[in-house]
């Protein structure tokens, strides 16, 4: 609770031995929150509520500064209902970010800035400056109308806007009406150089305090950027056909100009290279994350107080027809449905594979029966972020990568034995692992995992540093062994025979004497035949797993034993590891891979396949099938 010390659970700063790392805003909202949770305990119902209230009285205050600019309580409702069916803010509001708060605060400082430019009362001045205070403690970007508030008292004082000259003057009585929103800055401002300072003593880059400008990319670079937002994030921001909307919207800005309210108009004018200059400086952050664009959304804001303006000025009698008004709605109804379904993706889609960590949480309270301690360090595997040491309330490592914001080499942590063993040289004490496969799948985790201490569920706890042995993860049950080497076909020379005599591998004409491991032949793949040594195992059942192998003559590393479901999309398994290689070019790779829990009962289709333009070969292959793994089975077992 040491406001100017901010820390967090991940041990990665210091050379990976403390967390101490700032955020970019004022962490104000953080720290309330926690003094809330010392009164009626850690909820984190209670940060999506305190969210999502700012983020109501925001769309309130929209109605409201509509209103005052359109005079139509119609459009004034449903453009605000319209902000509320980006699926992206939606899911935001809901959740613990603090961006979108920042957005709302900051409708509702243009509220009372906007107020304050047509009665010129000084309190509507100092809440603006407030609600714009609170805003950047939220979030830097929520002060995007404080750069336009001030880029608008420049303009007028050096008269740049020519058809303004003749109107009263908005700042009348000078640089006293800028004076709150320069202090705004000041403070603002003083928190990031304190950040900045504060995370370069302690070598963090956990939390960015810095830039990522498109001039740092080439053509290439910025294509992949721009793909990846194309493909992973634009249905989040708004209904494609909203999009297109919101477009011509702005265009029509440009056509009505004359019939726009001078100071909206000038207001917008003057957010839209702030905005850009954002998007220029932040480049590359917007492939990475959706929410980085929410608070550039008080230019959508801006675009439909203005275009519509204007547009209700101009045609009153279009607008306030019943057949444009029900258009509309029915309109607005669709970008309801379409917000529905994406939200909708956001909990039950891969963006939500986060749900499995929530037992940590719940193995916190077995931790004395353990003889574990909240002062003890750990290490929390698998996942790449803070998520389950925050779930247990406890400092350590998972196996996060510190990208050192792509300007120096990567940090990696826990990713093999020398990672866990630097882990342990700096504190380390107990293991904690989700699931015994994480085991099988991470080879360099069985030397650290033969003293099993407790176990919740999934998750296995071992202590790091005991010299009792009492578990050998080694021990799996052979439910089936196959074997073939490529000698034998079946009388109708379409499949290869195997050691077991109830298993034939498919793609037989793929069998070829021109090259051999051993033996005299081996199965061909080419660009006429990809496909080859292909077998189906009916209904597998969860946790049951599969280690397979193959020698291959491959020059160019491309072929791949590929184990599938019946749709790829729930369950498609290539990962190889390469375990020798032998002087004559020969290759032997294994995967080795659990069944999940999507295709318990269904059938897993194992084959080898070959994407190149010329030839291969393939001999020797291995398919080991284990049964699930059982606990009691793993312990007090011989290694």
């Amino acid at each position: 609770m040491k406001f100017f010390h901010p820390q967090i659970h991940l041990l990665v700063s210091d050379n990976g031995t403390s967390g101490y790392c700032a955020t970019s805003e004022i962490p104000l909202f953080y720290y309330t929150v926690a003094l809330i949770y010392k009164l009626f305990g850690v909820n984190e119902f209670l940060i999506r509520l305190i969210n999502l209230m700012i983020f109501f009285a925001g769309l309130y205050y929209l109605f409201l500064l509509l209103y005052k600019v359109l005079k139509d309580y119609f459009w004034s409702f449903v453009l605000s209902i319209l902000m509320f069916t980006s699926p992206l803010l939606i899911y935001y509001a809901n959740n613990y970010l603090t961006n979108i708060s920042a957005l709302s605060l900051g409708i509702i400082g243009f509220y009372h800035f906007y107020s304050w430019s047509e009665n010129k009362k000084a309190s509507s001045l100092y809440y603006s400056a407030v609600f714009y205070l609170l805003a950047g403690t939220f979030k830097i970007t929520g002060l995007f109308m404080v750069f336009v508030i001030i880029s608008y008292f420049i303009a007028e004082r050096m008269e740049f806007i020519p058809w303004n000259r003749s109107r009263p003057k908005t700042f009348d009585k000078g640089f006293i009406h800028l004076l709150p929103f320069i202090i705004v800055l000041f403070i603002i401002i003083s928190w990031v150089i304190y950040a900045r300072t504060y995370n370069s003593i302690h070598d963090s880059t956990h939390f960015s305090t810095t830039v990522f400008p498109i001039w740092h990319y080439d053509l290439e670079g910025i294509r992949g950027i721009l793909e990846g937002v194309r493909r992973l994030w634009m249905a989040s921001y708004f209904n494609k056909y909203t999009l297109i909307l919101i477009g011509l919207l702005g265009l029509s800005i440009v056509i009505n100009y004359k019939y726009i309210n001078p100071f909206l108009l000038v207001i917008t004018i003057l957010l839209l290279p702030i905005v850009i200059l954002f998007i220029l400086l932040q480049f590359w952050t917007f492939r990475e994350h959706d929410y980085y664009t929410i608070n550039m959304y008080i230019l959508v804001v801006m675009i439909l107080a203005c275009s519509f303006n204007g547009l209700l000025k101009r045609f009153p009698a279009v607008f306030s027809n019943y057949v444009t008004k029900t258009i509309f709605a029915l309109f607005l109804l669709m970008n309801i449905i379409y917000a529905r379904h994406e939200y909708e993706k956001r909990y039950t889609g891969w963006m939500n594979e986060n749900s499995e960590f929530l037992s940590f949480r719940e193995i916190k309270e077995k931790l004395p029966e353990y003889g574990i301690h909240q002062s003890d360090t750990i290490i929390c595997l698998p996942g790449t972020s803070q998520l389950a040491l925050y779930l247990i309330d406890m400092n350590g490592w998972t196996a996060y990568v510190d990208a050192r914001f792509g300007r120096d080499e990567p940090v990696y942590y826990n990713r093999d034995s020398i990672g866990i063993r630097e882990s342990i040289s700096k504190g380390a004490h107990y293991l904690f692992v989700m699931g015994i496969e994480e085991i099988f799948w991470k080879p360099y985790l069985v030397n650290y995992t033969r003293s099993l201490i407790g176990q919740y569920k999934d998750i296995l706890v071992f202590d790091l540093l005991s010299e009792e042995k009492n578990f050998n993860v080694n021990k799996r049950r052979l439910k089936q062994e196959i074997f073939c080497d490529m000698e034998y076909l079946s009388t109708d020379e379409k499949y290869f025979l195997t050691s077991d005599d109830s298993i034939m591998l498919d793609f037989g004409k793929s069998q070829s004497k021109e090259m051999a491991r051993k033996g005299r032949y081996s199965s061909k793949l080419s660009p006429d035949h990809a496909f080859s040594l292909s077998t189906t195992f009916g209904k597998v059942d969860a946790g049951e797993s599969f280690t397979i192998s193959a020698w291959v003559y491959d020059p160019k590393d491309q072929c791949r034993i590929i184990a599938s479901g019946d749709d790829p999309e729930q369950f498609y398994f290539s990962r190889k590891t390469t375990a020798v290689e032998d002087s004559s070019g020969w290759r032997k790779i294994v995967i080795d891979f659990f069944v999940p829990e999507e295709i318990r009962d269904m059938p897993i289709k194992v084959y080898m396949y070959y994407p190149g333009t010329d030839s291969v070969y393939v001999d020797d292959l291995e398919i080991q099938y284990f049964e699930k793994p059982d606990l009691d089975w793993l312990l007090n077992t011989e290694s």
